[in-house]
């Protein structure tokens, strides 16, 4: 459970940061804005879509992007690839959270795809906006080439509900652990880089947001910690390296 005094160093991290809010609705705006509002000297500009976020980043130096998914004319996935692919001269790495009610898997992967580096669920909590701003801008993490961000597929309208057919789930599979390492069933808030999933993580309808044999990294875990609630199970089996102690 987070306490005041990790709020209080969160609150820190963000001091004297700018952070651009993206997003269509003007109410949803407001109360990310009002939750940000005691933080000394943070600045917050927003924009109404993809488009315009993307000409405000080309004129301002922004620490970190909140970004809708579902707007129009450019949502928020066109945006972050854009983001990515360094248009006009915008600095590729910025660290963008993405802000949604969907439960799209395809479009949570290709979120992933792209290197946001988390996500909020809409209604937003000012605990968890500022905890994921903090950590968004303070976590390390590496740039892909280019050419990986352009070869990704993105829609141009996204659809409310995921109208697919989600694949039905895998039995749960015990695979041999490799030398040194030993196959432990842990919480999602208790995974670590280099666990590798022994099966797929799905969510209640059966529909993978991580599949077996992924060697998870910090962000990745992230993701899957932002969007715990939509998983089928709080509970997984990983391959870890053994602890000795």
């Amino acid at each position: 459970m987070r306490d005041n005094l990790t709020l209080v160093k969160e609150k820190a991290i963000l001091e004297r940061k700018t952070v651009l809010l993206v997003d269509d609705q003007r109410f949803v705006r407001s109360i990310v804005r009002a939750s940000l509002a005691d933080i000394e000297r943070l600045v917050v500009l927003e924009a109404e879509d993809g488009a315009e976020a993307l000409e405000i980043m080309t004129k301002e130096n922004v620490d970190a992007v909140v970004l809708d998914i579902n707007m129009a004319p450019m949502n928020g996935l066109r945006a972050l690839k854009a983001i990515r692919t360094c248009t006009n001269g915008i600095q590729a790495a910025t660290p963008v959270v993405m802000l949604t009610s969907l439960n799209d898997m395809s479009v949570v992967r290709s979120c992933g795809e792209l290197d946001c580096q988390g996500f909020l669920l809409k209604p937003v909590s000012k605990g968890e906006l500022i905890s994921k701003l903090a950590r968004a801008v303070s976590r390390e993490w590496t740039l892909r080439d280019a050419g990986h961000y352009w070869g990704i597929d993105v829609p141009t309208i996204i659809p409310v509900e995921d109208g697919g057919v989600a694949a039905p789930p895998k039995p749960a599979k015990r695979q041999a652990a490799r030398q040194g390492h030993e196959v432990k069933n842990v919480t999602l808030d208790e995974l670590k880089p280099k666990d590798v999933l022994i099966e797929d993580l799905r969510t209640e309808n059966g529909t993978a947001m991580v599949t077996a044999g992924t060697e998870l990294t910090g962000i990745v875990i992230d993701r899957l910690q932002d969007l715990k609630k939509m998983a089928a199970t709080n509970n997984v089996d990983v391959e870890r390296e053994i602890e000795y102690i």
